[in-house]
């Protein structure tokens, strides 16, 4: 579709949907989180487009208390660099598009990384085709490689979080300037989930018929 202003907007057609269930879910959070304690992460970015690979990614970190530091997808090389130099960023999570499609350059602009986690393609037989520069000791992880560690693993879950450690750094989306990070508590997570829980609750009756919403 072409808007008057000459800009194309392009409808993306996937196929059909692949449910999970809550234990299976569960149970790649869980693995996901052990395999990140196993590599040593402590704070890493979600580089990533909105997929399942994300909130799994998300709920892992907050299971380990590792902080998460969101940087939006659409976000210019430069934009993408500044943030993870600001944040100070040794691990990323991405996708293999991403990855692909983006990393490099981002990574020419000085951004010194530990690690790359990256989620499959769409087609989860294609491989990923990058290579980190000779001159760094960045090592690549698949999301499988992730599970296989969290599976094989028997190290503890770190201590429970306090209120007052950030479990968040929210960048902006840019657009009215220079993307800022908002930092977010764990006090305020709860805040915020508590206030959508009780709201939900009020828009939500079970009956013998199923679910009414209102």
């Amino acid at each position: 579709m072409i808007k008057p202003n000459g800009k194309v907007f392009k409808k993306a057609i996937y196929g059909e949907y692949q449910w999970q269930t809550y234990g299976e879910i569960y149970s790649k959070v869980k693995k996901f989180a052990a395999g990140l304690s196993e590599l040593g992460v402590e704070k890493v970015a979600i580089y990533m487009e909105t997929r399942a690979d994300w909130i799994i990614a998300a709920h892992a970190c907050w299971r380990h208390n590792i902080t998460i530091v969101t940087v939006y997808a659409t976000l210019g090389e430069q934009a993408v660099a500044d943030a993870l130099t600001e944040a100070k960023i040794e691990w990323i999570i991405s996708s293999s598009a991403l990855v692909e499609a983006k990393l490099a350059p981002v990574l020419a602009k000085g951004v010194k990384l530990r690690g790359i986690i990256h989620a499959p393609h769409e087609n989860p037989a294609q491989k990923l085709r990058f290579k980190v520069p000779d001159n760094t000791e960045t090592k690549i992880y698949s999301y499988d490689d992730v599970y296989k560690l969290g599976n094989d693993s028997l190290k503890a879950p770190p201590p429970l979080p306090k209120p007052d450690t950030i479990s968040l750094v929210m960048y902006t989306s840019g657009t009215s300037g220079k993307a800022k990070g908002v930092l977010i508590s764990q006090a305020n997570m709860v805040a915020a989930i508590s206030g959508i829980g009780e709201r939900i609750q009020t828009l939500v009756r079970f009956t013998p018929a199923g679910l009414l919403l209102f």
